[in-house]
Order: C-alpha cells, then sequence, then structure tokens
C-alpha cells in the first residue's frame, strides 16, 4: 500500500529512521513524550483503552471531515510510541484511517524490531480502539 504521509508524520519518519542505533531512537521517543500537548480532559474512564499494559487514553474527532486524535499513557516510552502511531492520520479523513498499514508505518519508523510482543499487541488495542472509535463518526 502507498501511504501518502502528512508533512509531520514524514519528519517524524525521517528522525526516528536516521537516528543511529536503537538507543538514539529511544532518547528521541522520550523527548517526543515529553514535549507531547496533551489535554489532560482526555484521561477519563470513557477514553480509556483496555488491553494494554499500560493505562491509555484516546480521543478520535473530526473537523472539517479530517481526523484529530489526542491520546496519552501513564508511560512516557508508550505515550511516544501513541503519538508515532498517530501522526500519520491527523487531519486525514476517516477512510485513510481504516485503510493504513500500521505495521508497515512502524518499520519505516524503524520501530517494528524493537518492540516486545506485549507492546505491539498494546498497539493493536489501540489501533482497534481508533477504528472503532472513527467509525462511529461516519
Amino acid at each position: 500500500m502507498n501511504q501518502k504521509l502528512n508533512h509531520d508524520a514524514l519528519l517524524l519518519q525521517q528522525q526516528l529512521s536516521g537516528a543511529r542505533g536503537w538507543e538514539q531512537r529511544y532518547r528521541e521517543l522520550l523527548l517526543l513524550a515529553k514535549h507531547a500537548n496533551t489535554p489532560a480532559t482526555i484521561r477519563t474512564d470513557l477514553n480509556q483503552v483496555s488491553g494494554c499494559q499500560a493505562q491509555v487514553w484516546l480521543t478520535v474527532e473530526l473537523k472539517d471531515h479530517k481526523l484529530c486524535i489526542n491520546t496519552d499513557s501513564d508511560a512516557r516510552l508508550v505515550k511516544a510510541l501513541l503519538l508515532v502511531l498517530t501522526a500519520p492520520l491527523q487531519q486525514q479523513p476517516v477512510a485513510y484511517l481504516q485503510q493504513f498499514n500500521f505495521h508497515h508505518w512502524l518499520q519505516q519508523c524503524a520501530l517494528a524490531e524493537h518492540l516486545s510482543e506485549s507492546r505491539i499487541n498494546g498497539l493493536h488495542q489501540v489501533v482497534q480502539a481508533l477504528q472503532l472509535k472513527s467509525a462511529h463518526l461516519l
């Protein structure tokens, strides 16, 4: 699948895939999470995603028929991975999300091979929640 990335996602992909090794990529992820501007109001039971080891919250809205996704986690690395996971979806139509290949995206960012099975399963739960929430917006 040919995925057309938005500008921010393209920059993020270049930053992560260009990092020299996992340690530098990990530091980049932690900095990304540290500087995230996540609204604290999303931390509600209604927005919590089940099936993740860390606590994860997710909101999906449409603004001008384009996705606006907010995520948060109590774990800094997970928070960063959520930002990476959702970066290419921001300001895209819902149909883009339904066809997006998340595993390929994580490979493009040079992250897929460094994530544990439990972390991948948690991200899969987030993807399912994203798809479910976005389907209700149509």
